[in-house]
C-alpha cells in the first residue's frame, strides 16, 4: 500500500513547503506566496527559495526600470513566473537581463517586443530535437532548438524585461500531420502573436499566418488561477488551461449532450473532441458533461471525432463542418459500447478550409526586416564556428589513440558543451566515451559535469552495454537530471538488495497526484528531498536508487512500469509486483490491405495509422519507437 495525503498530513506538507518570508519587502513576500501557493510539487523539490527570490527580484526590477503600464494580474501570470512548460528552470532571467534591457532602452512596448525576437534570433534557430524541452540558457549554449524551446526562450526573455508573454500552442493541425508553438505578447492592452525566434516587421505576423487560419484550437498554459475572458479548458492546482483560438480564426461554438443507453443526460462524462492527425484521433480536448449531459467547447471550422465515455462505457460521434462562423455545432453521443464490443466507426474527416491572417507591415518594413536577419544569421554562425569539428576534436583531445575516434565524435557532437564533454572524456576516458554513446544527443549537449561524473562515480572494472544503459545511465525518462547517488545512498544506506529498495520507496515516497497537473518529472534528487511524488516520478525515482546499487533498471516503453532484473535473471520484473512472474504476453498483429488504388505498400507508423488498446472505455495510445506523436515542433 503507498501512502495518501489525509487532510492534515496534507496541510502539514504544505506548511512544510511554505517558505520563510523574514527579510523580504512587502512587494517581495506577494510575490513569493503567488508562486508558491501555485508551484508544482517538482519545482518545490528540484529549485531552492533563493533561487525563486533572485528572479522575483529581477521581475520587480524590470517592473521598475521599464516603467510598462501592466496590469497587476496580467504581470502575476505572465510575468512573474518563471516556469513557461515543462522545461527545466534556469537563471536566465538574470543572467541575461542586462544584455536585453539595454536592448530596449527608450523603446516602446511594441518596439521592445519586436526586438526581442531579434535578440532571440542573434542566438538561436530552428532545429528538430527529441520531446524534453532544454532549458532557455542551454538553448542558447547549442544555438539551436525546436519550436517548443524557442518559444519558452522567447516568453522568458519578453519576461525578462517586463512584457506580458504566453508559449502558445495549437495541440494539433487539422489539415496536415504537425503541431508548432509560438508566443503572444501583451502589448498596450491586447495580446499578438509571433514567430519564437523568427522575428517579423511587426507584430501579428508569422510563417504560420496561412496554416495558423486552418487552426482548430490553439492552447496555452497559464501560472495559477487565472481569471481572464478567454475560454477555460481546465482548471488545476497550479495552472489554467485556455483556449485562444478565438484571436486568431472564426469561431463555433461545439455543444455535445451524452445520453444513456435509455436517453438520460450524463453528469461526469469525459468528452474528448479529437483532431486526426499522425495517423490516431488525437484527444486535443477532454471536458466533464454537466448536469445537463452537455460539454460546449469553441473551435475554428473543421470536423472533428467526439469520443464520450462514463463509468467503462463509451460512445461517438462526429462535428461536422457544416454551418458558418459564430454558429452552434450540437452533437449527441449516446453510451452503448464497452471495451468488449467489435464494433467500426467510418467517418470522412473534412479540414478546416484553407485561409490567411492578414499581416500589417508594409514592403519596405518587410525588406528591412530580411537585411537584420541576414546580419543576426551571421552573428550566430560566427559563435556556432567556435564549436569543435571531428578534425578539430581529434586534434583537441588527450586519450589513448584507441579511442580517439569514438570520444572525438563525442566532443564534436556536443555544440556549446563541448568544454563539458572534452574533460570527462580526457578524465575518465574509456568509460567515458562509452556512457557518452549510451545518451541522446540532446544529453550530451546540455548535461554538466557533475553529472556526468556522479553516474560513474561507483564504476569499477568493465560493464557490458546492458549495464551501461539501465545502471550508469543517469536518465530514466525525461526529468532533468541532477546528481543523485551519493544522496540516495546517504539515505537508505548499504544496499539493503532490490526488494528492500522497492520497500523503502513504498514507505518513503508518498503518491500526491493531485500536486503534480503538470506532469513535470522530478529529479531523483528532488523526490528524495520532498518524499512525495506523483507515479511517474516515484518510479523514476525507484529505478534511479535501483541503478545507484547496481542494479539493471528502467521504464518499460509501452507499459510505463518501473521494472528491474534481478542477479542473474533474463527477465525484467515488475518491481510493484515482485513476487509474480511478469513476463509479458507477446503476440503479432498482422494488418492486411486489399490491393487497389491509393494503397500503400509499406504505411508508417504515426503517419498512416496507429494503435490504440481500450481500457475502461478509454483509449490509449501504443507508442513504438520510431516516432514521436507528441512532441511539438
Amino acid at each position: 500500500m503507498h501512502k495518501i495525503f489525509a487532510p492534515a498530513l496534507l496541510l502539514l506538507f504544505f506548511l512544510s513547503c511554505t517558505p520563510s518570508r523574514q527579510g523580504l519587502t512587502h512587494e517581495e513576500k506577494q510575490a513569493m506566496d503567488f508562486l508558491y501557493e501555485y508551484m508544482d510539487l517538482a519545482d518545490k523539490g528540484d529549485y531552492s527559495e533563493e533561487f525563486f527570490l533572485a528572479n522575483v527580484r529581477a521581475s520587480l526590477r524590470a517592473r521598475k526600470e521599464t516603467g510598462w503600464e501592466v496590469p497587476e494580474d496580467i504581470f502575476r501570470h505572465f510575468v512573474l513566473p518563471v516556469r513557461v512548460g515543462s522545461e527545466r528552470l534556469d537563471t536566465f532571467r538574470v543572467a541575461c537581463y542586462d544584455s536585453l534591457r539595454a536592448r530596449v532602452a527608450g523603446m516602446s512596448m511594441r518596439e521592445a517586443a519586436l526586438e526581442v525576437n531579434h535578440w532571440c534570433h542573434e542566438r538561436v534557430t530552428y532545429a528538430p530535437t527529441d520531446s524534453r524541452t532544454s532549458s532557455p540558457l542551454a538553448t542558447i549554449r547549442n544555438a539551436e532548438g525546436r519550436c517548443g524551446e524557442e518559444s519558452v526562450l522567447t516568453v522568458a526573455a519578453m519576461r525578462a524585461v517586463g512584457i506580458p508573454a504566453r508559449q502558445v500552442y495549437t495541440p494539433r493541425w487539422a489539415h496536415t500531420d504537425d503541431n508548432h508553438a509560438w508566443v503572444e505578447v501583451w502589448v498596450d492592452g491586447q495580446w499578438h502573436f509571433l514567430g519564437a525566434c523568427e522575428p517579423e516587421a511587426d507584430l501579428d505576423m508569422a510563417w504560420f499566418n496561412e496554416p495558423a487560419a486552418r487552426a482548430l484550437l490553439m492552447h496555452t498554459l497559464v501560472y495559477g488561477d487565472y481569471k481572464g475572458s478567454e475560454d477555460v479548458i481546465k482548471r488545476t492546482a497550479t495552472y489554467t488551461e485556455i483556449n485562444v483560438i478565438g484571436n486568431y480564426v472564426p469561431t463555433r461554438q461545439n455543444v455535445v449532450t451524452v445520453l444513456s443507453e435509455e436517453g438520460e443526460p450524463v453528469l461526469g462524462a469525459e468528452v474528448s473532441f479529437c483532431i486526426y492527425n499522425y495517423g490516431e484521433f488525437y484527444p486535443a480536448v477532454t471536458l466533464t458533461s454537466d448536469s445537463n449531459g452537455q460539454a460546449t467547447l469553441h473551435s475554428g471550422m473543421g470536423d472533428m471525432l467526439v469520443w464520450a465515455e462514463a463509468d467503462g462505457i463509451f460512445g461517438t460521434g462526429l462535428l461536422t463542418t457544416e454551418g458558418e462562423a459564430h454558429e452552434m455545432c450540437e452533437l449527441e453521443v449516446v453510451l452503448d459500447r464497452r471495451d468488449e464490443d467489435i464494433f467500426s466507426v467510418n467517418v470522412d474527416i473534412t479540414p478546416p478550409p484553407p485561409g490567411l491572417i492578414e499581416g500589417g507591415a508594409s514592403d519596405e518594413a518587410v525588406a528591412r526586416n530580411a537585411d537584420r536577419l541576414a546580419v543576426e544569421d551571421s552573428l550566430r554562425a560566427e559563435y556556432t564556428a567556435s564549436f569543435p569539428s571531428f578534425e578539430d576534436a581529434l586534434e583537441m583531445l588527450s586519450v589513448p589513440d584507441s579511442l580517439c575516434m569514438r570520444a572525438a565524435r563525442q566532443l564534436a557532437d556536443a555544440r556549446g558543451n563541448w568544454a563539458t564533454v572534452k574533460t570527462f572524456l580526457e578524465e575518465r576516458g574509456y568509460p567515458a566515451v562509452r556512457l557518452l554513446e549510451t545518451l541522446s544527443r540532446k544529453d550530451v549537449r546540455d548535461t554538466p559535469l557533475d553529472v556526468l561524473e556522479d553516474a560513474l562515480e561507483s564504476y569499477e572494472g568493465s560493464f557490458s552495454s546492458e549495464e551501461v544503459e539501465f545502471v550508469l545511465n543517469p536518465r530514466v525518462a525525461n526529468e532533468f537530471i541532477r546528481p543523485y547517488r551519493r544522496e540516495i545512498r546517504a539515505v537508505i544506506g548499504r544496499n539493503p538488495g532490490a526488494e528492500g529498495i522497492i520497500a523503502w520507496c513504498s514507505s518513503n515516497i508518498t503518491l500526491s497526484d493531485d500536486l503534480t497537473p503538470r506532469h513535470l518529472q522530478a529529479t531523483p534528487a528532488g523526490t528524495l528531498k520532498m518524499r512525495a511524488a506523483d507515479a511517474t516520478s516515484r518510479d523514476i525515482f525507484l529505478v534511479a536508487a535501483l541503478r545507484t546499487y547496481g542494479y539493471k533498471a528502467r521504464l518499460d516503453v509501452l507499459t510505463g512500469k518501473a521494472q528491474y532484473k534481478p542477479e542473474g535473471a533474463g527477465e525484467w520484473m515488475d518491481a510493484w509486483t515482485v513476487e509474480s512472474e511478469t513476463a509479458l504476453e507477446k503476440g503479432w498483429l498482422n494488418l492486411y490491405s486489399v490491393p487497389g488504388e491509393g494503397v500503400l505498400d509499406d504505411p508508417e507508423y504515426y503517419r498512416h495509422f496507429t494503435l490504440s488498446r481500450l481500457e475502461g472505455g478509454r483509449r490509449r495510445l501504443l507508442e513504438f519507437e520510431g516516432g514521436d506523436a507528441t512532441e511539438l515542433g
